[in-house]
């Protein structure tokens, strides 16, 4: 926003204004994805001053999104310890330990989660997969199906709805979402394209 970068400047004039300032700094990076630089502004961060509000779900975030698995849960586990009730920590918990096959802790977490948000496409896309990997097929369509209702563009979450659907044997069903995946893909592809060349965009 206008004034973010004097804001910094001016925190940064402060003697016990730099852990703050990492901090900031990383959340910005967060926002605009590049989670590499988001890591190391908040880790510098955590050195100055570990007790920053937010700070290891910020850092959780940061390597879940960078594939760091393991960092990723011992960070969150740090804030789910500080904030017993937050949906967000508790959600990135459950994903990070789901990537990282631990089943039944992800579904502890997951419906803890659920428990302040029952309703969110994401918990529930979620749900749907740590089902479908433990084999529970029937169980898995119905919070799949309400993740794709809310989120229809999420094709990650309609392949999983395709394999359980291919799974019970109903074949019209599996075929219709591979398709939509395709054309998900298709178009994020093309979406890409554009960014890395708007003259494509123009011309097509």
């Amino acid at each position: 926003r206008p004034g973010f970068r004097a804001t910094l400047e001016r925190l940064a004039a402060f003697p016990a204004g730099s852990p703050a300032l990492h901090l900031l700094q990383g959340l910005a990076f967060l926002r605009d994805q590049e989670f590499d630089h988001a890591l190391e502004e908040l880790q510098t961060a955590a050195t100055l001053n570990p007790n920053l509000p937010r700070l290891f779900f910020s850092l959780g975030l940061a390597h879940f999104k960078l594939g760091h698995n393991k960092e990723a849960i011992q960070a969150l586990e740090k804030e789910a310890s500080r904030s017993l009730q937050d949906f967000p920590t508790l959600y990135y918990l459950a994903a990070a330990l789901e990537s990282d096959d631990n089943l039944v802790a992800a579904r502890q977490q997951l419906d803890a989660a659920m428990k302040l948000d029952g309703q969110s496409p994401e918990a529930n896309g979620l749900l749907g997969k740590i089902l479908f990997k433990q084999g529970k097929m029937g169980e898995a369509v119905k919070p799949l199906e309400a993740a794709v209702a809310k989120m229809p563009d999420d094709h990650e979450h309609r392949y999983v709805l395709a394999r359980v659907y291919q799974q019970l044997g109903r074949r019209e069903d599996a075929a219709r979402e591979f398709a939509e995946v395709q054309r998900l893909k298709a178009k994020q592809l093309e979406r890409d394209r554009a960014l890395r060349d708007p003259g494509h965009a123009a011309s097509g």
